[in-house]
């Protein structure tokens, strides 16, 4: 149950990230209620399976996606979580 709510999750960030829009860490754990170390580390997954999302720190900062051309990996099974 665990690991299909962390596929379900990274796979509505990527529709967050898609839409273009900065998002600070804060936001998407509250559109996601979870926690801000468990969207750091989808943020961390997602990068590691080549999404190219980009982050700022500070005031103002947060996480955007670059490239709207990545779509989820076919077949993705999300190991190594």
């Amino acid at each position: 149950m665990f690991k299909q709510n962390a596929i379900d999750r990274r796979r509505r960030l990527i529709e967050h990230f898609m839409t273009g829009k900065l998002f600070s860490a804060t936001q998407l754990s509250q559109m996601e209620h979870v926690t801000k170390n468990s969207i750091e580390r989808d943020i961390t997954v997602l990068r590691n399976r080549g999404y190219q999302i980009e982050g700022a720190r500070g005031s103002g900062g947060g996480y955007m996606m670059r490239s709207k051309s990545l779509l989820w990996p076919a077949g993705s099974d999300e190991d190594g979580d």
